[in-house]
This record gives structure tokens, sequence and C-alpha cells, in this order.
């Protein structure tokens, strides 16, 4: 192994609660996604094509998926994150009426000149419906002032994931959550 690809010892349990590790919301989004279409990875894309001033167009980059996960370990995840909506402490603020949800939330400490401070970044970052995932939402707070946990977060996922689902007409989930235990 590499000095680049080396760990030491601190960071090495540090990043098992999330800190020495850094991921941008795009890299989040393409994880949910992948987690939503049963373990399969395709290219992120923000445009459909481009057309050149003189005419010539560029398509759409290709999508082909490449599995990196398994269909059940995908779902398996899936299905935690749906009990972190339906039984975690922020399930009033994360839960759509009619549709099954999975997020996760996230509170990061802001190393600056070397050390964590007061400064966070909050995130919420999910998809639905669970049991046919259509749409991934990521919202993400850099430095909030005020609320400086993923709560802060929560009403905006609710509220852009919500309308999402209006948007595109999303048939609402026909059947429950699975309950699975998220304590031992």
């Amino acid at each position: 192994m590499g000095a680049a690809n080396s760990v030491d010892g601190h960071t090495a349990v540090t990043q098992m609660f999330g800190q020495g590790m850094t991921a941008t919301s795009a890299q989040v989004a393409s994880l949910y996604q992948t987690l939503a279409n049963d373990g399969v990875r395709a290219p992120l894309t923000l445009v459909t094509g481009c057309t050149h001033a003189d005419g010539t167009v560029t398509d759409l980059p290709p999508t082909e998926g490449t599995r990196v996960v398994s269909e059940s370990a995908a779902r398996d995840v899936v299905n935690t994150l749906e009990n972190v909506v339906t039984q975690g402490f922020l399930s009033r603020q994360l839960s759509i009426p009619g549709y099954r949800v999975a997020a996760k939330t996230g509170t990061a400490e802001v190393s600056e000149n070397g050390a964590y401070g007061d400064e966070r970044i909050v995130s919420v970052a999910g998809m639905a419906p669970a049991d046919d995932p259509q749409f991934v939402v990521v919202v993400t707070y850099g430095k909030p002032d005020t609320m400086k946990t993923s709560a802060a977060a929560a009403p905006t996922f609710r509220s852009i994931m919500t309308q999402v689902l209006k948007t595109f007409r999303v048939a609402p989930s026909t059947v429950s959550a699975p309950s699975i235990p998220l304590t031992w």
C-alpha cells in the first residue's frame, strides 16, 4: 500500500463516524442513486447535451451503469435508511404522507487550521418512494448560523422531495415499511 492509500491509526478510527473524509453533495447523490438503483452506479450527468455556436451537438455522455454492491446489500441499506425516517428522532420532519422515504441525516464538524471548532455542515440525503425509488434529494447547509444540527436541513429535504413527487406525479407507496431494529 502506497503513502497515498495509507491511513494512520487515528484517522482509521475517526472515519467510522465521518471525520477524516469528505464528499461533495454530488458524490452523496451518486451514492444514494446507486442504492436506489439496486447497487448499480450510473454516471452523474448535469446536462442532456450541448449545442455549440456552429450548430454541432455533443450528446449526453454514456450512462451505462456499473454494479458496485449487490442488489441485496443495496436493498438492506435502503430498508435501514427507511427506518431512520420511520423510527428516528426526525421522523416527523422527514416523513411524507403516503410515501415511504429512506434518508440519513448528517452533522459534520468543520476543520479549521487543523482543529475542529464550532462550525458545522449539516445535511439530509434520501430517496423516495423507498419501495420503488424514483428520486434522490440531497440538502446541505454549510456553516449555518443558528441551528447547527441536521434538524435544520430536514424541513427543506421534506419540502423539496414532496414537491418533486407531486410535480412528477409519482404514485404513492402501497405497502408499509419493514420494521428493522436500529439498536441492539
